[in-house]
């Protein structure tokens, strides 16, 4: 890995869908592992953001104590409550994630469908996992930019593709982890506000 130190973000990595698998950067090579620092957290999975609770893998020892030495006084200890909370996140809660990956992969295909059926001027590749969903509304051309085209017309909040780079115009992002009820009607007002200019 050419002594390139990788922060891999994989804190979604709880939350693939059926057909698919995660494999976590370090686990490619002994190389990989030796040069990557895997954060995780139960916070996506498990709706507990609150807790502020995370972690990061980190096979080599110099690197493991670089990290621990750099977040003495600055990063503080979790809440003796967070870690009962992901204690029993991480024992006692498979039957329940596997039953909202079953709600999440019918949110994606019922998405997947709508846009076809409804919105077929927007792109979306299929998610492989995860909530979130990016759209392409370039061929649109919403303005003053579909984030807040939808926003201040359909009055759905979505994640502005443009807050990820340059590459993200005309993109934005949609969480599908939502009842299906409010997935229906943000599309709803989505499409309404498009038909209506």
């Amino acid at each position: 890995m050419n002594g390139i130190l990788v922060c891999s973000d994989e804190i979604h990595s709880d939350l693939i869908f059926s057909g698919n698998r995660h494999i976590p950067l370090a686990a490619i090579s002994e190389s990989a592992a030796q040069n990557t620092i895997t954060l995780m957290a139960p916070s996506k999975t498990f709706n507990i953001p609150g807790l502020h609770f995370s972690f990061a893998v980190i096979p080599n020892q110099r690197h493991r104590e670089l990290m621990e030495a750099s977040r003495k006084g600055v990063i503080g200890c979790p809440s003796m409550l967070a870690n009962e909370a992901v204690r029993a996140v991480y024992t006692h809660s498979a039957d329940w994630l596997d039953q909202l990956l079953i709600y999440l992969e019918r949110n994606r295909e019922f998405l997947i469908d709508f846009i076809k059926t409804n919105l077929p001027e927007i792109k979306m590749v299929q998610p492989e996992g995860t909530y979130l969903a990016w759209l392409d509304c370039r061929s649109l051309e919403l303005l003053p930019d579909p984030y807040n085209f939808f926003l201040n017309k359909a009055k759905v909040a979505l994640n502005d593709g443009q807050a990820f780079g340059e590459n993200g115009k005309g993109f934005v992002r949609l969480n599908f982890g939502c009842p299906r009820a409010t997935l229906t009607d943000a599309l709803v007002r989505m499409v309404d506000a498009i038909r209506s200019g």
